[in-house]
């Protein structure tokens, strides 16, 4: 059975666990309404979503969290791809915005992501990672040095990547449609 928890007082977690085809999502907000559901990705029946969350076609239903953790980035990520390939395809806008203004940079490395969305740096180390993984980035081949770290390696978009991502739309019924075209 999940559970809230809270790491800091007016923080919001949002934990992800993807096994066997099931997301399980734990998440509180700050005005104390909290909820939370649990489905599968095979069709389970969800309950209404509250004003402010996310329904998935197919019955993924996110419970009413604002915000995700950037730690957890990457691995709603890979969420977000078992999604697509099961016709489950909307992103949070978030992390359409991130995606979004990402793909209309021309290079950029771990700290300087972190400074533009606010992100930690191990939860952008993996979602670079992972992006990397995908083929949506690539390195430059250059290092840059952020005076904090060690030299950070620099990333560029890929034409695919930037193609992809720049189609990315806010508007879930737009997205749905561009899914459906392609």
């Amino acid at each position: 059975m999940v559970g809230f928890s809270r790491t800091n007082l007016d923080r919001q977690r949002a934990e992800w666990n993807l096994r066997d085809g099931q997301v399980t999502v734990v998440g509180f907000m700050d005005d104390d309404r909290a909820s939370i559901d649990m489905t599968r990705f095979d069709g389970v029946n969800a309950s209404r979503c509250e004003p402010g969350g996310v329904v998935f076609p197919g019955g993924l239903l996110l419970a009413r969290v604002r915000a995700i953790l950037p730690e957890y980035h990457s691995l709603w990520c890979a969420v977000s791809e078992q999604a697509r390939v099961l016709a489950l395809d909307q992103f949070t806008p978030h992390v359409i915005r991130v995606l979004r203004a990402m793909a209309d940079s021309g290079e950029w490395w771990c700290e300087r992501l972190c400074q533009e969305h606010e992100l930690s740096s191990r939860g952008s180390a993996r979602s670079l990672n992972w992006l990397c993984r995908h083929g949506y980035i690539e390195g430059s081949g250059r290092r840059v040095d952020t005076g904090r770290y060690d030299h950070d390696p620099v990333y560029r978009m890929t034409e695919a990547g930037r193609c992809t991502l720049r189609m990315l739309s806010e508007s879930p019924e737009e997205f749905r449609a561009l899914a459906a075209e392609t």
